[in-house]
């Protein structure tokens, strides 16, 4: 938490998820409802270009890496999805090794 004050501990709702594993694919599931525009995708710490080096689908949470893209490299992704219930942000980390 960023605060000692009860309330605005009882109002955050930030998680932060890390996820290894390998993918001999270019598509990487992320989950449903991501927040659109909330992603980053880096590929050996290098940000990858949305339109370019990938593609998202933000409802279903589908990233498809481009061709030139190795599925096999470094691929880290942050996002932010709407929680169910609130429709609240949460952000995530997924990394592929």
């Amino acid at each position: 938490y960023f605060s000692s004050q009860q309330t605005q501990i009882n109002n955050d709702s930030r998680f932060t998820s890390e996820v290894d594993y390998a993918n001999q694919s270019g598509t990487i599931n992320l989950g449903f409802m991501i927040v659109e525009g909330s992603e980053q995708v880096y590929k050996g710490g290098i940000p990858l270009k949305r339109g370019i080096d990938y593609q998202i689908d933000y409802f279903s949470g589908t990233v498809v890496l481009s061709d030139d893209v190795d599925p096999n490299a470094d691929i880290k992704v942050t996002f932010d999805n709407h929680q169910i219930l609130s429709l609240g942000e949460l952000p995530y980390i997924i990394i592929n090794l």
